[in-house]
């Protein structure tokens, strides 16, 4: 954590120098210590900046029981457990769907089957069911005494595994000439029936209903934490 603040206050007296510069040149005055004062609280507001950034994290996610809090690296380590248990989580899911997939298709007795998006998984706003989650721990009348796991959210996120992702089907007959045809005749036209299916992951109506039950008031306090949150996942990779 000291290694990042000292990056951070590296990079606000890098911007700093800029700005400085910049204020300067545009008053027509030489930079330096009027100029200083002038933007003394940008400063302040830059060496700041990575307190904000956690500060805008979902409180819940600092808390080691009773008063304890954890430092940063302990809140990476959580978010890291949190994103995989939600990455394994809809991984089994993704099987259960694909085994149901293949059994619409057996039963439709179609020619052929097309995944459209078998990379799926990586639509899924890990951000924002890791906010929901919280938000579900975070909005009850025990808040102290919840505590976040990425087993936790694995096996509940598991109990509603049916609801995680859902699937859209299109079939459409294609003609193309059979291989053999007899002399001198047109080529037999042969019909194939293409069922084209679309993995569709769960939604956030979905989630907070079907899986973690939250109540209106606790969607509102997923949401404030959703861009925040996501933006972090997102930086860290």
């Amino acid at each position: 954590m000291e290694e990042d603040d000292k990056k951070s206050r590296g990079a606000a007296s890098g911007v700093l120098q800029t700005a400085l510069d910049l204020a300067g040149a545009a008053a027509g005055a030489p930079t330096g210590a009027s100029a200083l004062r002038r933007l003394a609280p940008l400063l302040a507001a830059l060496l700041l900046l990575p307190v904000l950034v956690l500060s805008m994290l979902p409180g819940i996610l600092f808390q080691e029981g009773g008063d304890a809090l954890l430092g940063e690296s302990g809140v990476q380590e959580r978010l890291d457990a949190l994103e995989a248990a939600v990455q394994r989580a809809y991984e089994t899911g993704r099987e259960a769907v694909l085994d149901e997939i293949t059994l619409d298709f057996e039963s439709a007795g179609a020619d052929e089957l097309v995944l459209d998006n078998p990379d799926a998984a990586a639509e899924v706003d890990i951000g924002q069911v890791i906010s929901l989650y919280c938000a579900g721990k975070e909005g009850t009348e025990d808040t102290e005494g919840a505590e976040l796991s990425g087993e936790d959210l694995e096996r509940t996120l598991l109990d509603g595994l049916t609801s995680l992702w859902d699937y859209t089907v299109e079939e459409t007959v294609e003609e193309y000439p059979a291989d053999v045809w007899g002399p001198g005749e047109p080529p037999e036209m042969v019909e194939e029936r293409v069922r084209t299916y679309t993995l569709v992951p769960a939604g956030p109506d979905v989630l907070a209903e079907e899986i973690f039950h939250l109540t209106p008031e606790q969607c509102a306090i997923a949401e404030a934490y959703r861009e925040n949150l996501s933006a972090f996942l997102e930086e860290d990779t």
